[in-house]
């Protein structure tokens, strides 16, 4: 049996061919499809998170203290010149910090959510758990910021 030809090409070749191309660009289209997915869900957590962060500057003193006092402490640490590693360190203290704040605010909200703002001493429990966390990030933000930018301070202004 002789092979049809069309245009230089077998039907078999040009069907193969068609199919081929149409594999790629569905192929091409899915993974596309995929990725649109996927920022839609990036964007939407971006903009879920944004909300969380301003409704902590809002709402928690706390939270605008600690923001505060660790821009102080950059700047200080710009004035004195911290070497790259000590930037490193001091930006994990600080995002220890603010991390160690937002998951206390989670809890507390969720707990006062739990026992609608009546007295329990189980929540109260887990809240002081939980602020007793953010004590320590504080502690470490603060003992970290004396040995890397109060002391170097005071030997610059003593001369």
């Amino acid at each position: 049996m002789q092979e049809r030809v069309y245009r230089g090409y077998s039907l078999y070749s040009a069907a193969h061919n068609a199919l081929h191309n149409l594999t790629a660009f569905y192929g091409y289209a899915i993974i596309l499809a995929v990725m649109l997915k996927l920022l839609l869900k990036l964007y939407n957590s971006t903009i879920y998170s944004l909300r969380g962060l301003r409704y902590i500057l809002q709402n928690e003193a706390s939270f605008k203290l600690e923001a505060a006092a660790a821009v102080l402490a950059a700047g200080l640490g710009w004035y004195l010149g911290l070497e790259p590693l000590q930037w490193l360190v001091f930006v994990l203290a600080a995002s220890l910090l603010f991390i160690t704040e937002l998951l206390n605010t989670a809890v507390e909200l969720t707990c006062d959510f739990v026992s609608q703002k009546k007295f329990n001493k189980k929540i109260g429990i887990i809240k002081d758990v939980c602020s007793a966390a953010v004590f320590f990030a504080i502690l470490f933000f603060i003992l970290l910021s004396l040995c890397w930018l109060i002391i170097p301070l005071i030997r610059q202004i003593t001369g």
